[in-house]
């Protein structure tokens, strides 16, 4: 099957309307709650979970399981669960005492 009737058939599942999908640019990952960096996140695969990990400081985000029936409800869920974490309100680089507060909850 090729990319293109994955999407097609990910469309038809989802009663016509366009399926998730990572790379498209409608979809931005949140910055990193730990570094605050906004670039340089991508998805990995560990322990059978898709995560997203921040490629400046490695910080990964809570994981989806990996369902290889359907990767682009695992890669949504990922996505949605990174961009759903509570972040510093700092810019990248300022130190923030927030971010101590709300590390327990993003480790």
């Amino acid at each position: 099957m090729t990319p293109t009737e994955r999407t097609a058939d990910a469309s038809a599942r989802n009663n016509g309307q366009t399926a998730f999908d990572i790379c498209d640019r409608r979809n931005g990952y949140e910055p990193c709650p730990d570094c605050a960096a906004d670039y340089g996140m991508g998805l990995t695969n560990a322990d059978g979970n898709v995560h997203v990990q921040c490629g400046v400081c490695g910080f990964a985000g809570p994981g989806a399981a990996l369902d290889f029936s359907d990767i682009l409800a695992a890669d949504q869920a990922a996505f949605e669960a990174w961009n759903a974490l509570p972040r510093p309100k700092n810019a990248p680089g300022e130190e923030s005492d927030e971010l101590e507060a709300i590390a327990p909850a993003i480790r």
